[in-house]
């Protein structure tokens, strides 16, 4: 039951990503590729623990695309990297920045900062109906 319901949600997901502009395919590929970059530092706990936040971005996703369908709450999707990202800040000043590690932390932050500041235009958008 459970894989079928996530399989769907993968489904929608892929087809309504699909039908995206170019532009936002692109941001969400490299988005994807920042945080699964994580298994190049597997070693330090920041990035074990970007995985699992991306890890566990993609199952809320899935669970909600497939109940929702490809709508603009599926940024709620992305609440574990509110998490991750609170953490990191909690830790970035004890990681040298010119480390590719460090370089790698603060690249992840900003791409989650970013798309959290689209999550909550498009989750604002959702509830009132724009």
């Amino acid at each position: 039951m459970v894989f079928e319901i996530l399989a769907n949600g993968k489904l929608v997901m892929d087809a309504g990503i699909a039908a995206m502009p170019l532009f936002w395919r692109i941001w969400i590929s490299f988005m994807t590729f920042v945080s699964f970059s994580a298994v190049f530092f597997i070693k330090k706990r920041e990035a074990r623990w970007s995985l699992v936040a991306i890890i566990t971005n993609i199952i809320l996703m899935f669970l909600l695309a497939n109940y929702f369908g490809f709508e603009k709450i599926l940024s709620l999707g992305h609440l574990p990297w509110l998490i991750l990202l609170i953490y990191l800040f909690t830790k970035i000043d004890k990681i040298d920045i010119k480390t590719y590690y460090g370089k790698w932390c603060r690249l992840l932050m900003g791409v989650i900062s970013i798309s959290l500041v689209i999550d909550i235009i498009d989750v604002a958008r959702y509830f009132i109906g724009i």
